[in-house]
């Protein structure tokens, strides 16, 4: 396999906006662990009290990612998110207004496995979410088992992760490249990524829905995310015959 090296002459922000998503594929990836270590090490080293005031705040926060996590603007607002979604470029594309009186729940189809574009829009402000969107705070729902690691679930509730008991998995629709070549590793190829925000599905609240309940408004949102795609699809660059298949 021919390696394709990068050129030496890259311009500083390049360079910046490549190492704002190594830093976070390395977050997404090996931080949990980095933190679990780090608090082993503080119970070996003698500071085992450190530890164990640590495990008491653990215990009586516990379920705080089940209550709505515990956001930061600071840390959403870091300059180093500005360079992560220039690296691809991010956008977030709005076609409706959503009234901030109603809660709204956002499916983002496909994610892929870093799930880069929900990061960006949802996570940090970036791409303009409480500019576009004016009284809705957003939330990115993932696995519970990341709020297990200590010191970690702290890190992720400030960009305002809450955990979520169902989260399923897409397909991966970004391919990866190395830091100093093109031809493998971990980072993202530099392809722009759109999420396209449509006119909300009014659901009427039922704490009980049957089974065709369930099923018609499944129905009614294949339906829309169908039309979303097909009505947005040419502008984007995807070919006419291209088509949403669901399974």
């Amino acid at each position: 396999m021919k390696i394709e090296f990068a050129p030496i002459n890259i311009p500083l922000r390049r360079r910046i906006q490549t190492f704002a998503v190594l830093q976070w594929i390395f977050t997404f990836l090996f931080l949990g662990q980095c933190c679990l270590i780090v608090l082993l090490l503080l119970i070996f080293a003698g500071y085992w009290y450190i530890a164990a005031v640590y495990s008491v705040w653990l215990y009586l926060d516990w379920e705080t990612p089940n209550q709505g996590g515990r956001r930061s603007e600071w840390v959403r607002k870091w300059t180093i998110w500005s360079y992560f979604r220039d690296y691809f470029p991010i956008h977030l594309v709005k076609t409706a207004d959503l009234d901030p009186q109603y809660n709204y729940l956002f499916g983002f189809h496909p994610h892929g496995v870093l799930v880069a574009g929900a990061f960006g829009n949802f996570c940090t402000e970036t791409t303009g979410f409480q500019k576009l969107f004016p009284g809705l705070t957003s939330y990115l729902c993932i696995l519970p088992m990341w709020f297990k690691l200590p010191l970690y679930r702290d890190y992720i509730m400030c960009a305002e992760h809450i955990w979520s008991q169902s989260f399923p998995l897409g397909k991966m629709n970004s391919l990866i490249r190395g830091v100093f070549q093109y031809s493998f590793g971990l980072l993202p190829y530099r392809k722009p990524i759109y999420t396209i925000v449509g006119k909300p599905i009014i659901v009427q609240q039922n704490h009980t829905p049957s089974s065709e309940e369930i099923e018609a408004l499944h129905t009614k949102y294949i339906e829309a995310l169908n039309k979303l795609f097909e009505e947005h699809k040419a502008q984007y660059g995807i070919p006419e015959k291209d088509r949403l298949l669901f399974s």
